[in-house]
Formats: C-alpha cells, sequence, structure tokens
C-alpha cells in the first residue's frame, strides 16, 4: 500500500514540477507496484491485485494468459511470457 502512495504522490509532483527525474522514479514505483500486485494473482480475489490495472494492463486479462501459460508450461517455449520477450 506504501509503494501505491509513493506512485501517486510522486507522478503529482513529477507533473506539477515537470520533472523527469520525478517521472523516473515514479515509473520504477510503479514497475514495483505491479510486481507486488504479481504476489496477489496466486491467491483468491484481492484488491491489491487490481494494482496491475495502474500500469495500464489489464488484471483480468493477465491473471487468465498467466494462468494458463506460465503455470502450465513454466519457463519453456511454450510459455507465452518467456517466448514473448525473445
Amino acid at each position: 500500500d506504501s509503494i501505491f502512495i509513493l506512485f501517486l504522490v510522486l507522478s503529482l509532483l513529477a507533473v506539477y514540477f515537470g520533472s523527469i527525474l520525478l517521472s523516473l522514479v515514479s515509473g520504477v514505483s510503479l514497475a514495483m507496484l505491479c510486481v507486488c500486485a504479481h504476489n496477489y494473482f496466486h491467491k483468491k480475489n484481492n484488491w491489491r491485485m487490481f494494482y496491475f490495472d495502474c500500469g495500464m494492463l489489464s488484471s483480468h486479462e493477465w491473471r487468465i494468459s498467466h494462468a494458463l501459460s506460465h503455470h502450465l508450461f513454466a519457463n519453456t517455449l511454450l510459455d507465452v511470457e518467456v517466448s514473448a520477450i525473445e
């Protein structure tokens, strides 16, 4: 929850001051927020998994594709999350 507040504050400050450095730090906090939200996809429905939507990604779609791709074919060429990067 503190990372979400940090992201919001840094984003607002970056816009207010027009700072590229604050924008970069806000982007890093957004990335950390999405990583934290990933952990909540593996549990029952929790409001924290919707932190993933802050990064303009669909938590609903990603939860389905993550379960069907990564957990069935973990870290193989059939894993869409691995093969999409290559």
